[in-house]
């Protein structure tokens, strides 16, 4: 029964890491508003831009430029936040919650298999360098003190190679195989 309830709590948890969006998205909304209706930059966008921050009442904008300005914006905005997520905030500030996941999966030793598409998806390798993964609270202390001062090896496919996750492609008789495996355990 633990050993099911421990697979619905990762399935629970990759779940809530599919709804989950890398990009602030309201954020970027606000401040590509305020970039182009507030800094006047939409005037951007029609036939006779104005530098001077005059307006342009009266000139119709035109779609394509439009677009291409409100991208452009976009990009400015969204690249410098994406560039703070990576380089800052999941390093000092918060736990990237894909990499939490991963490394929940290897202390728990369990691999995770993920079909996205038809023939692609991602292998979590799951497999803790540990002897057993359930362990009391001080046991449990001890194993990530020897992980974090190196001296059992590291969590990856091979011991010296610290990769734990994996984009597979598969061909078309593994993924009926796969199918047929599936019809097999719902029934």
């Amino acid at each position: 029964h633990y050993a099911s309830f421990l697979l619905y709590r990762k399935a629970s948890q990759w779940n809530q890491l599919q709804g989950r969006l890398t990009l602030r998205v309201e954020l970027i909304l606000f401040l590509l508003l305020a970039f182009l209706d507030a800094g006047g930059y939409m005037d951007l966008a029609t036939s006779q831009p104005s530098s001077s921050g005059a307006g342009s009442e009266g000139v119709p904008s035109h779609p394509v430029l439009r677009f291409a300005v409100a991208s452009f914006f976009w990009l400015v905005i969204a690249l410098p936040l994406r560039l703070y997520d990576s380089a800052l905030h999941y390093r000092f500030v918060a736990v990237d919650p894909v990499t939490h996941f991963v490394d929940l999966c290897s202390v728990a030793n369990i691999s995770v298999f993920v079909l996205v598409e038809r023939g692609w998806g991602y292998y979590i390798h799951g497999k803790s360098v540990h002897d057993h993964a359930d362990t009391d609270m001080r046991g449990f202390h001890l194993k990530l003190r020897q992980e974090s001062e190196g001296l059992v090896p590291l969590r990856g496919l091979s011991t010296n190679c610290p990769l734990q996750t994996f984009q597979i492609f598969v061909d078309a008789y593994f993924q009926d195989m796969w199918r047929q495996k599936l019809l097999d355990l719902q029934l």
